[in-house]
């Protein structure tokens, strides 16, 4: 699936923030992180980038996409989440509230 590059900095930015919500981030993660990014064609650029944007602008980006886009970023979010092993309540608390009121 193709993003903007400012849809690709809001998936990394909200990947990011998923990450570290629970309070750890561990190698499995950032593993997980890169090839998603790899996947998306993220740049290092466009990943440093996305650190200048906010939650907000993050989450009204992925607000504006497409359905598809949407479902895609989604299973992402789940990706990550899943990764350690444990869906922590936080991880559940952030995706829900970049869902919300779409």
């Amino acid at each position: 699936m193709k993003f903007t590059k400012i849809e690709k900095e809001a998936i990394n930015y909200l990947l990011s923030e998923l990450m570290k919500v629970d309070g750890h981030t561990d190698v499995h993660e950032a593993a997980t992180l890169y090839e998603i990014n790899r996947r998306l064609g993220i740049s290092v650029n466009e990943a440093e980038e996305s650190f200048s944007m906010s939650f907000e602008e993050s989450k009204n980006t992925v607000k504006e996409m497409s359905s598809s886009k949407k479902r895609h970023v989604l299973n992402l979010l789940n990706q990550m989440a899943a990764t350690d092993g444990n869906i922590d309540f936080t991880e559940k608390e952030l995706i829900k509230s970049i869902f919300s009121n779409f």
